[in-house]
């Protein structure tokens, strides 16, 4: 191993194979993409029961060669281990064989590959080898020479273009079996096993791709699909158990199975506070992120804040409907029984947003069609699915925790892909796109200065190509046939997509636009170039140079609207949102906007306003009209009633001034009739007030009657008044709104009566605390 870095660094050689990154060899060399994962296991002899895991080997003889990449965690993880040294691993594992060492650790499929071919007959696995952080390592890669990044990448081009199945078919050819001896159990869990062989567990019917059944599937024989089904499987070989399924109708039908005892293990449950209180947890063994999921009619959400107050779509009994309860009240949840459910109101428009797992959801949106839902924002949270069994089984739990361990990383990979590659199709990754892109060219250009030597990595390198075609072409036809204008730019400001809406909203062709930088997008809007709101996304709105009005600033997401923009010879509004797109580093590699012509809504608000204002004006023109007739009307009425009141005071016979009372009466029904006009002036402009005086209900009555009483005998109707006794004579109020209302439905009884009469009559109807 040291000579063949030693050959590389002095550049003999242009690069290595099977490498494991470490932080001392990345000063010295560039590593490929991880070709294989680590999993490291602990080799000792046969007849040595002393050792079984890492545990056991404080204290003892470790074989170990110069140059191994583990040699720096070894000596970190096993306290009071001493190292005897080889000159590289086939020797280490000699000196295990002759005694002169306790154990070694060496990657598992590379060690026995060495048992079976140096026929180490005598040696054997004891267990993985699960140091703390070993995960967080490069497996094994390509090492390549600093000064050759060009080889580096057609390496990595190169793995990119290979299939899962084209892997799957590599590693099963050289690494053969990867099934570990069965693990390490205690006297204790042994005598569990055997009195357990089989063991009944129950699942989530719909919660695909990593636990669900067939629609044929309705008995207790039916086993899970999916990705804890798979676990399930490699756990039976491993455990020398029968998983037995007791089926369940819905997840929280499952979770009262397991409480009740039918069953005694759950696959795939996410751990929270609440469930802690019931259940032990292995080990995550799978990490879904949550996300959130809105019509495709809505704007990007961004987090769940943007939920406040709004109705939330969950799943009742998922570990996301506690975390939202928790941490965020202000939501109204809507539980529903299963992720097709959620989906269904969001899209009927019953709940505005569902909060789920990305994966999981992402299938079921493709099995039902709905496409008219997509993912509106992330959560801070993660499902970290493991298995669970009831709290008073811990021996089950640690029985499960072993067997998990077990199952390798290849093993695990495979089991995920299996699900993930069948139902998916992998979104676009823009930033390899336009890294990739912008690199094509030279690439290329160079191509003819490793041919001698690279002859093989010219079909690799093409089918590389075609697939970023592919997945470029894709991209292109999302962004083409979105329905509002969009505008893509690359850091440097060179237009990368100008789609048909922007087009159309323009007149400004996309091949006239395409590969122009120095703001020339600009010039359909304002006749020249210069900045727009799609080069200030991301940065401080104190740069903004043209006149944008309702500026909201998110993160790297701006909104504005610009009233002073001219769009083929015709002014408008428009309204902009920009975003941009950041690389692994945080740098910004391209930026987006989508324009919306909002000129109409704009005009319709002012219209709107302009409506309202001139009703407001009528309304007062109005009230100030009958104001004003009214007071020019009660001068000359004034004058008539104060003439009558005067021959009232003259001698009269009793005909005479029956007609005389009349004439009264009248005069003061229609000085009430004006009054009236005054009221509802008064009432427009809200200072209508109620008086508190007293007055003689009977006289009140009886000056209302008298006018109408001829009224109706001149129709051929009677009009009959009678007043309750239990009515009290003289009361306090406002004895002009209530002779309004008297002359109002006599009027509207003699107008609307044919023949016979009109009955008035006036009951107390309730009296409390002198209150009528």
């Amino acid at each position: 191993m040291a000579e063949v870095l030693k050959q590389v660094e002095q550049e003999n050689l242009e690069a290595a194979m099977s490498m494991v990154r470490t932080e001392e060899r990345s000063r010295l060399f560039t590593f490929s993409a991880e070709t294989m994962p680590l999993n490291m296991a602990i080799f000792a002899r046969v007849d040595n029961g002393a050792i079984h895991d890492l545990a056991s080997l404080q204290g003892k003889r470790l074989a170990s060669y110069t140059g191994y990449s583990l040699q720096k965690i070894m000596q970190e993880q096993i306290p009071g281990a001493s190292f005897v040294m080889a000159e590289d691993a086939m020797n280490m594992l000699q000196l295990v064989v002759r005694g002169q060492a306790d154990a070694a650790i060496q990657e598992l499929h590379s060690g026995r590959y060495m048992l079976r071919n140096y026929y180490l007959n005598n040696l054997e696995v004891k267990s993985y080898a699960q140091f703390r952080g070993l995960d967080q390592l490069q497996g094994h890669s390509y090492l390549v020479r600093r000064d050759l990044p060009l080889l580096q990448s057609i390496l990595d081009k190169a793995y990119l273009s290979l299939s899962e199945e084209d892997k799957q078919n590599i590693w099963k050819k050289w690494l053969g079996s990867s099934d570990l001896p069965r693990p390490l159990f205690t006297e204790e869990e042994q005598q569990w096993l055997a009195a357990h062989p089989t063991i009944p567990f129950t699942f989530d019917p719909d919660r695909a791709p990593v636990e669900f059944t067939d629609e044929q599937c309705v008995d207790e024989q039916c086993r899970p699909q999916g990705i804890s089904g798979d676990y399930l499987l490699h756990l039976e070989k491993i455990l020398d158990v029968q998983f037995k399924p007791v089926f369940s109708e819905s997840w929280n039908q499952a979770r009262q199975r397991v409480e009740n005892g039918r069953a005694l293990l759950l696959p795939a449950l996410a751990e929270t506070p609440e469930r802690e209180k019931d259940f032990l947890f292995t080990s995550p063994y799978l990490s879904l992120p949550v996300a959130i999921f809105s019509a495709a009619n809505v704007a990007y959400l961004g987090d769940l804040e943007a939920l406040d107050g709004k109705k939330v779509a969950v799943v009742d009994g998922y570990a996301v409907q506690e975390w939202l309860l928790r941490d965020h009240p202000q939501l109204d949840l809507l539980p529903v029984e299963t992720i097709t459910q959620a989906l269904q109101m969001v899209a009927q428009g019953k709940a505005f947003a569902f909060v789920g797992s990305l994966l999981s959801t992402s299938y079921y949106i493709g099995q039902t069609g709905l496409t008219q839902i997509r993912v509106a924002g992330e959560t801070p949270y993660t499902y970290q699915l493991s298995m669970a069994v009831p709290k008073n089984f811990p021996l089950l739990r640690s029985i499960l925790q072993k067997g998990t361990d077990t199952i390798s990383k290849p093993e695990r990979d495979a089991v995920y892909h299996r699900w993930i590659s069948v139902q998916y199709t992998h979104a676009v990754d823009y930033r390899l796109l336009l890294t990739v892109s912008a690199g094509a060219s030279l690439l290329f250009l160079l191509f003819s200065f490793w041919t001698w030597r690279m002859i093989r990595e010219v079909r690799l390198r093409r089918k590389t190509e075609e697939a970023l075609r592919e997945n470029e072409h894709l991209l292109s036809d999302i962004i083409q046939f979105f329905p509002e204008a969009v505008l893509v730019i690359d850091r440097e400001g060179v237009v990368l997509a100008w789609n048909r809406a922007m087009e159309e909203l323009t007149g400004v062709a996309a091949e006239e636009m395409l590969g122009k930088g120095d703001y020339a997008y600009a010039v359909p809007f304002y006749g020249k170039p210069k900045p727009i709101l799609i080069d200030l996304a991301g940065r401080s709105v104190l740069e903004l140079e043209a006149p944008y009005a309702q500026v909201h600033i998110e993160g790297d997401r701006i909104t504005a609207e610009n009233s002073s923009v001219s769009l083929q010879g015709r002014p408008v509004c428009l309204l902009g949102i920009a975003s941009v797109f950041r690389d692994s580093q945080g740098k910004i590699i391209a930026a987006i906007e989508s324009i919306r012509d909002v000129t109409a809504d704009r005009q319709a608000e002012i219209e709107l306003r302009q409506a309202r204002d001139t009703a407001e004006s009528a309304a007062k023109a109005k009230s100030e009209f009958l104001a004003t007739m009214s007071h020019e009307i009660r001068t000359p009425m004034n004058a008539i009633i104060n003439l009558i009141r005067l021959l009232l005071d003259t001698r009269l016979d009793r005909e005479q001034r029956e007609y005389a009372e009349i004439s009264m009466s009248s005069s003061e029904l229609l000085l009430s009739l004006i009054n009236d006009i005054l009221d509802f002036s008064k009432i427009e402009a809200g200072k209508l007030e109620l008086d508190q005086t007293a007055f003689d209900l009977r006289e009140l009555v009886e000056t209302v009657s008298n006018p109408m009483r001829m009224k109706a005998e001149d129709k051929g109707l009677y009009l009959h008044l009678e007043i309750s006794s239990e009515v009290h004579p003289f009361l306090i109020g406002d004895p002009v709104r209530l002779q309004q209302i008297l002359l109002n439905f006599l009027n509207n009884a003699v107008k609307f009566t044919e023949r016979g009469g009109i009955n008035l009559r006036i009951i107390a109807q309730e009296e409390e605390n002198d209150l009528l």
